[in-house]
């Protein structure tokens, strides 16, 4: 791992020592950082750019396709580089490809979001969706090496710090608590973005991502997955109208509520992730405009079956979680409960 400020420039090193170097990148990204970013025309070996478009579901089979159409076109064999650069959908996309096309290539993922940096960047694992499902097929994917730039984050906007922010409440609460610490010692976003300690912040959430990727309860991981279930519904319903912050934060609320109704102690939990979201500024999504009746009928969707129930894999204390079932017919009864007692209060 690479981590500091003005470290993009290192890919210009790395570059050099490959024949063949493919470099995929968000179009926002390269349209935001494109004075910052090294020009990779200056190195020796056969340079292949291909630019996406983010926007909703870039990481489907249709643009797997296109890329992988335009490296046979390219003639780009398995001894390239992949340099990827952008925000977590294009990095997981290239992820994917890198992986799968011709038995593997060497990869630097260069994320520009701090969300990626400490979550996509370090997840081993590099998905696609498929038929309205997240990440339904994936293959693992490890990169050569890192290259994290904290100029990016200094750059992003107020809700793309708070996205983070809520991925680094998710590590906090579930696993190692110090990087609430860590990230409390801010006043605000805009201090945040100031700080001189910015990489430290980064580098241990990227350290307790990997550490927990390495420990999973079968093949699922409570780092990754607590909020999910319910946050990515959510968001699905919600689609670009709130922000991953919002409905990944109000997911993680609404598990700890189901969590406690399931005899569960996770109030301090709970609480911090409360004080987080205050601190910061980051609202909550409403299940009342969601509708709780479309809610449960995405979750069945998700959760096919006769035994009709959701499984959900929740916090126990840091560093140790259990898994849960709820009837659909339960879940609606809690979820009303859930609106009756937080939704009209400004915090949770």
């Amino acid at each position: 791992m690479v981590l500091g400020n003005g470290t993009t420039d290192h890919i210009l090193d790395t570059a050099g020592k490959y024949d063949s170097v493919v470099f995929i990148s968000g179009s926002s990204a390269m349209e935001k950082f494109s004075h910052y970013i090294p020009d990779l025309d200056s190195i020796r070996g056969d340079l292949t750019k291909i630019t996406l478009n983010e926007g909703d579901n870039l990481k489907n089979v249709r643009n797997y396709q296109k890329i992988v159409k335009v490296l046979i076109d390219r003639n780009v064999s398995s001894d390239s580089l992949v340099i990827a650069l952008g925000c977590g959908e294009v990095l997981d996309l290239a992820g994917f490809v890198v992986s799968t096309y011709r038995g593997g290539m060497d990869y630097i993922p260069v994320p520009t979001t701090l969300l990626a940096q400490i979550g996509n960047s370090v997840s081993g694992l590099a998905g696609i969706n498929f038929s309205n499902h997240e990440d339904v097929i994936c293959s693992r994917s490890t990169p050569s090496e890192i290259i994290v730039d904290s100029h990016y984050v200094r750059s992003q906007t107020s809700d793309e710090i708070r996205d983070g922010f809520v991925e680094m409440a998710r590590y906090g609460v579930v696993a190692d608590h110090s990087i609430i610490s860590m990230i409390m010692t801010a006043e605000d976003v805009r201090s945040f973005r100031e700080s001189e300690g910015i990489c430290k912040i980064i580098g241990k959430g990227m350290r307790i991502r990997a550490e927990q990727m390495s420990t999973q309860v079968g093949k699922r991981n409570i780092a990754t997955e607590f909020g999910k279930t319910i946050g990515s519904v959510l968001g699905e319903i919600h689609r670009n109208k709130v922000t991953y912050g919002q409905y990944m934060s109000t997911g993680m609320l609404i598990e700890f509520f189901l969590a406690e109704r399931s005899g569960i102690s996770v109030k301090n939990q709970r609480d911090t992730l409360n004080t987080v979201l205050d601190r910061f500024g980051i609202k909550r999504s409403s299940l009342k405009d969601a509708g709780i009746e479309t809610i449960v009928k995405k979750l069945g969707e998700r959760f096919p079956g006769e035994r009709s129930t959701i499984d959900l894999l929740v916090p126990d204390e840091p560093g140790k979680s259990q898994r849960i079932e709820i009837g659909k017919d339960r879940l609606f009864s809690l979820l009303r409960s859930y609106t009756e007692l937080y939704e009209f209060v400004p915090s949770q």
